[in-house]
């Protein structure tokens, strides 16, 4: 194969089919975040309590006010908990979404750069071989 047609190939390669899977592999990603961490469950769960843990009284005990307000602080403790942990995860979930979506079009940017840079760093390294 001539170098002509070779730059031809992989021309289009690069500026065809590799832009798509890039763009096939950006919208993974992004799909993956929403997914992965579950934004609108966990926002729809916020104050619900930890890993489902709650207490309540035994049937049958009567009116205790001692265990009434334990039972109380175990639930909001839990429910606290369980807030904390999920404001975290949304805001991980929101940073990441965040950082996939600002990298996608700076990736895009350098790979349509990339062939002008190989040519600019064969044609230096020619220079500097031959100077």
């Amino acid at each position: 194969m001539t170098l002509i047609k070779i730059i031809s190939i992989y021309t289009q390669w690069h500026f065809g089919a590799a832009f798509q899977e890039l763009y096939e592999l950006w919208k993974n990603l992004i799909w993956f975040g929403y997914h992965f961490f579950s934004l609108p469950l966990l926002v729809h769960t916020l104050t619900r309590p930890i890993y489902r843990i709650h207490e309540s009284a035994p049937k049958g005990s009567g009116l205790n006010i001692e265990l009434f307000f334990e039972n109380i602080t175990v639930n909001m403790i839990a429910r606290i908990v369980g807030f904390f942990l999920r404001m975290f995860l949304i805001l991980c979930g929101i940073l990441y979404q965040l950082m996939i979506v600002a990298i996608g079009p700076i990736l895009f940017f350098i790979w349509a750069l990339l062939p002008f840079l190989l040519l600019i760093v064969c044609i230096t390294g020619l220079r500097i071989m031959f100077s």
